[in-house]
């Protein structure tokens, strides 16, 4: 997966956060066996953008998932993710969670957009989407649903390998200390 971020100056999150969160959130939502069906070439734009636009700004927007490439006759490989810049660490971390919940159903085939018809192919049912709340929409209530346990689990993760450096450090410092006259 090749992770491209594009506005990182108006973000606190490092090149490197953002990699590993998107790799971590996809790989605890995707088994396997589903990920080696993952295309290789799978690629995320994700964009801190200076300015949101108007839209954007009335609708308080979190963040925004889009397909760039035409998938009507295979599943999507590259998307961007816009981000809002003007919140806190976790909740643009939160956001970007909630966002590879869409990726994944995006790159699965789990979810579908005809947006000039309003209709949406969620796991094989057809929905209009001119007739539902958006916090009534499915794929919206799953990722909703996964956001914060994808953040925690990450969280986590990363306090793990925090504390495994923490650890080799002092077996380092210890093994120098009896070097030393």
């Amino acid at each position: 997966m090749l992770v491209n971020v594009i506005g990182r100056k108006n973000t606190k999150l490092s090149i490197q956060q953002i990699e590993l969160a998107s790799a971590i959130f996809l790989s605890f939502m995707i088994d396997e066996k589903k990920f080696s069906k993952l295309n290789p070439f799978l690629t995320l734009n994700i964009k801190f953008p200076k300015n949101l636009t108007k839209n954007q700004k009335r609708e308080k927007i979190m963040g925004l998932t889009e397909c760039e490439d035409d998938y009507r006759y295979e599943k999507p490989v590259e998307f961007t993710i816009t981000i809002n810049p003007y919140m806190s660490v976790k909740q643009q971390m939160l956001a970007l969670a909630h966002e590879m919940v869409h990726v994944k159903q995006f790159a699965l085939g789990e979810l579908d957009m005809d947006v000039s018809d309003c209709m949406v192919r969620y796991k094989k049912h057809h929905y209009d989407i001119t007739s539902m709340s958006y916090f009534d929409q499915p794929w919206e209530i799953e990722a909703f649903g996964r956001e914060f346990g994808l953040y925690e689990r990450y969280m986590n993760f990363v306090r793990e390998q925090n504390k495994k450096t923490k650890t080799q450090k002092r077996k380092l410092v210890g093994q120098l200390s009896k070097c030393l006259p």
